[in-house]
């Protein structure tokens, strides 16, 4: 027995390889326009052709959405969802292509700078929040671009080969990233840039396994990081939601908004809660917006508050 799962391992270790190795030669080679018309025939094939990724993400979206949508609603957004996140990967791959760089690159455009600007004027840098909404990974990319130093805390891949990937791509982008691992280290380095009036980005619609903060998401308790809440009563820098969307065309737009308007009570942990529900709250309402454009393979209410654990009947979806 332990021989076929070996085998098996090996089979699936060099195929994967050798489609991703194929995968990244087309993307350099063909139009973007090309490469969008078969992300959304791989995107497609793939939303039924896997049964376990589609049945996540509508178990997600009835977590999300009850009976606020339709079976065959929620069906036409999981179709999309796994579209859109073909066309991400198709993005990533032909962005490593100086020529198809460009091209992305013209293709995204930026709304809100005065929002950061503002904040950047009072020289304590700025805590850019978002969400896995949009082609999320290459707003670094745009925002260096435009002239800003943007960090982007990232946790990295446990696969080596994808690590490797990852890395070769941030590389040739001269991407900032912060490895969100070892944590002291990652702390100094964020604290550091903050420091120096540069801006740093936090994912924060991801599970927090240990030491996160329930706050509501979609109605439903979600153990969340507070981090960036921290970094804000620890520094005084301004929170600013920042979210990449794609359009019909295949253009992209970042918002940037307004800096949050935070009260502050002197009670560090209710301000912590405070403010990550705030941020939250802003993250939900963009995947209202655009449900079709969230990683809802996301395992996001998987960590349950204590008295929900302890429930006897507690929803066998959280156990995701």
């Amino acid at each position: 027995m332990p021989e076929n799962k070996n085998f098996t391992y090996f089979i699936r270790y060099y195929a994967d390889r050798t489609v991703l190795a194929l995968f990244f030669c087309l993307a350099a080679i063909l139009p973007l326009r090309i490469q969008y018309g078969a992300a959304t025939v791989v995107g497609t094939i793939a939303s039924y052709l896997f049964p376990g990724h589609r049945r996540r993400i509508m178990e997600n979206m009835d977590l999300a959405f009850g009976k606020e949508k339709s079976r065959k609603e929620k069906t036409e957004i999981c179709q999309a969802a796994t579209v859109h996140v073909a066309k991400h990967f198709f993005e990533l791959a032909a962005s490593l292509n100086d020529r198809q760089k460009n091209n992305l690159n013209r293709s995204i455009h930026v709304v809100g700078c005065e929002n950061l600007e503002g904040s950047l004027r009072k020289g304590k840098g700025v805590i850019a929040v978002s969400g896995h909404i949009g082609n999320f990974t290459i707003v670094g990319v745009k925002m260096k671009d435009a002239g800003y130093r943007f960090h982007t805390v990232i946790r990295e891949f446990s696969d080596p080969v994808h690590r490797k990937l990852y890395a070769h791509y941030c590389s040739i982008h001269d991407q900032l990233l912060i490895p969100s691992r070892p944590y002291k280290e990652a702390m100094s380095r964020i604290l550091g840039a903050l420091r120096n009036n540069e801006i740093v980005m936090l994912v924060t619609d991801e599970n927090k396994r240990h030491g996160g903060v329930f706050v509501d998401f979609f109605n439903r308790k979600a153990s969340t990081n507070a981090g960036p809440a921290i970094l804000h009563l620890r520094t005084g820098a301004d929170i600013i939601p920042i979210f990449m969307v794609r359009n019909r065309d295949n253009t992209h737009t970042i918002m940037i908004e307004p800096p949050l308007l935070l009260d502050q009570t002197r009670n560090l942990t209710n301000d912590a809660g405070e403010i990550t529900q705030l941020i939250t709250s802003r993250i939900e309402n963009h995947i209202r917006k655009y449900p079709d454009q969230w990683l809802w393979t996301n395992r996001r209410w998987r960590t349950r508050p204590p008295e929900a654990a302890n429930r006897k009947g507690a929803d066998t979806f959280h156990r995701q």
